[in-house]
């Protein structure tokens, strides 16, 4: 799989890294304590130091996404708008469920 790296560019040194293939894109929310990593179909929301917290997979592409608070990330896909709820107290794991839902159906994609 393919790792995502933050890296230190004073000390020129890998700070810590998350295994997550195929990333398309990173938002991070506006105090940089989170960090969600987008690929086609997969979000996964890790704090600012790459742990993990949740992850879901959709079976429509995802088109966009932000953070909404501390505690929540909107995203659309091709015929929704949807939520992910998390907290940095969550343990992580593959199987992992997650808070997440639908906030309402569309008839266009929508760039939130």
């Amino acid at each position: 799989g393919d790792d995502i790296l933050l890296f230190d560019i004073a000390k020129k040194e890998v700070v810590s890294k998350v295994q997550f293939a195929n990333c398309l894109n990173t938002y991070w929310s506006s105090t940089m304590n989170y960090v969600a990593l987008v690929a086609k179909n997969m979000i996964m929301i890790c704090t600012n130091e790459l742990k993990p917290l949740c992850s879901t997979k959709e079976s429509a592409k995802i088109k966009c996404g932000s953070f909404d608070s501390e505690s929540g990330f909107i995203y659309s896909t091709n015929s929704h708008i949807k939520y992910l709820l998390f907290t940095d107290k969550m343990q992580y794991t593959v199987e992992h469920l997650n808070n997440s839902g639908i906030f309402k159906s569309i008839d266009n994609p929508v760039y939130v």
